[in-house]
């Protein structure tokens, strides 16, 4: 997705439209459907604040706690992944208070998958 589309989504106000429809949809294509169209909204530092902020990380951790079936937990896992690079205090938040802090690092654990950049 272009950037400059991702600034028009969230100036639209869909952000919160989509938030919402993590609780309210009960399929698991509809909410990997949501899950990949906050992924693709986290496409800078900014973004991913504004989604934090906005109340994006908890009921994605919470879903992600639920156990859901293996192709909404990787689409939970790639998303949650991408909305806490450069991790703000509200994502820090939602993701402990969700409770997708564990079964985030087990996922990665038990793959044997690192997504932490170094440093260098």
């Amino acid at each position: 997705m272009e950037p400059e589309s991702c600034g028009e989504i969230h100036s639209a106000g869909a952000v919160p439209l989509l938030v919402q429809s993590l609780t309210a949809c009960q399929d698991s294509q509809c909410l990997q459907s949501v899950v990949r169209a906050l992924r693709n909204l986290a496409d800078s530092p900014q973004h991913r604040l504004a989604l934090a902020q906005q109340g994006a990380v908890r009921p994605l951790a919470e879903l992600l706690a639920a156990a859901p079936d293996p192709a909404l937990t990787s689409a939970l896992v790639r998303a949650l992944l991408e909305l806490s690079r450069g991790c703000s205090r509200a994502c820090a938040e939602q993701l402990s208070l969700g409770g997708g802090l564990g079964p985030l690092l087990a996922w990665l654990l038990t793959r044997n998958v690192w997504y932490v950049k170094q440093p260098f």
